[in-house]
């Protein structure tokens, strides 16, 4: 609210400022005229053209002003935005993510994802958020990860995308590096995040969401409203894939857009799906269901899952990683943890002691 109270004043003050620039200029050509003893009468046409001029002038003048403004404004935005398309330029200044590919090597997950010796920290801090973290996800199996916020839970998410580049490790498929071939890695990876991106756009657009038109396979579409167990609604609708959802789904149930998030996430054909905080802003029914549906995935696909809720990690997870303070304090099988956890922190948070 403040920067847009700045905004408005800066925008607005070019234009108080050419309009004194204007009056003073006029006086100031009055007071010479009349100093001069130039009969006034002559210079009323003068006056008038001058005014006439400033009216068309002026709407003009104030326009491009704001436009100047609106665009020094939003520039940094839009740089933003431009450095996060253009990827491989990054990359080649930072060596991050799209290395080139070795066609060569090919990378289907089958046995395992490894984190090994994880070590990282948030950029312009020394500060570690992981020093030396090592973590293991079974394919086929479903991993949780719990912790207070802070604890570096997503970050271990944005890590296992590759989103985030880590100082020291690495992330292996099947024993590989992940880099040896990224964009393999990130077409077995489908990411349910806690709030799903929706646009006014038919069903179709949203789950193909990133596909041409003329490249959407409704069989596959159809496929994974069922998988998403979303068919039903659909197929209820009058206008069926053809319906627009409105502006971030608001015609739509949370748990309808979690759902369709989930649908997205499977329109690939992924090994892996990432949730992270899929359910943290649903109700209890439509959490529910949603981790009833989780559980059905889990014998197609393997799942990590980020949760700050305890009871759903022992509910869904085959194993469990709690983190705290960026620190992967324990992971192991989710029973065992729970029952007989091997660290007094993990403990003291099962319990309710703090987090």
């Amino acid at each position: 609210a403040r920067l847009n109270q700045k905004y408005a004043v800066i925008n607005a003050m070019p234009r108080l400022l050419i309009e004194s620039i204007f009056m003073v200029s006029i006086l100031g050509y009055l007071i010479v005229c009349v100093a001069a003893g130039d009969d006034m009468k002559q210079m009323i046409p003068t006056l008038t053209a001058f005014g006439l001029a400033a009216v068309r002038l002026m709407p003009c003048v104030n326009r491009i002003n704001t436009y100047l403004t609106d665009i020094s404004y939003f520039r940094p935005c839009l740089d933003y935005v431009y450095e996060n398309m253009n990827i491989n330029e990054i990359s080649k200044k930072t060596n991050q993510t799209l290395l080139p590919v070795d066609e060569t090597k090919t990378m289907q997950l089958k046995n395992r994802i490894e984190l090994k010796n994880i070590v990282y920290a948030y950029p312009n801090t020394d500060t570690l958020i992981f020093d030396h973290a090592d973590m293991t996800v079974p394919c086929g199996k479903s991993v949780g990860i719990m912790g207070p916020s802070g604890a570096g839970k997503s970050t271990i998410v944005d890590i296992l995308l590759g989103l985030l580049k880590v100082h020291e490790g690495q992330i292996l498929c099947d024993g590989d590096n992940v880099f040896d071939n990224y964009p393999a890695w990130l077409s077995q990876i489908g990411y349910i995040p806690q709030s799903i991106y929706l646009v006014d756009e038919p069903i179709r657009n949203n789950i193909a969401f990133g596909i041409a038109d003329d490249e959407i396979d409704d069989n596959r579409i159809w496929q994974v409203l069922e998988e998403a167990q979303l068919k039903e609604f659909i197929q209820t609708l009058p206008e069926g894939l053809d319906t627009a959802i409105g502006d971030r789904g608001v015609r739509l149930s949370g748990g309808q857009r979690q759902r369709v998030a989930i649908a997205r996430a499977l329109a690939t054909n992924p090994k892996v799906l990432l949730c992270d905080e899929a359910t943290s802003a649903l109700d209890p029914i439509s959490t529910s269901k949603i981790e009833e549906l989780a559980m059905e995935l889990k014998d197609r696909y393997t799942i990590v899952i980020v949760t700050h809720n305890m009871q759903q990690a022992v509910r869904i997870s085959d194993s469990t990683a709690f983190f705290l303070l960026g620190e992967l304090v324990e992971f192991g099988n989710t029973e065992k943890l729970f029952s007989y956890p091997a660290d007094k922190r993990t403990e003291d948070y099962i319990t309710g002691r703090f987090g």
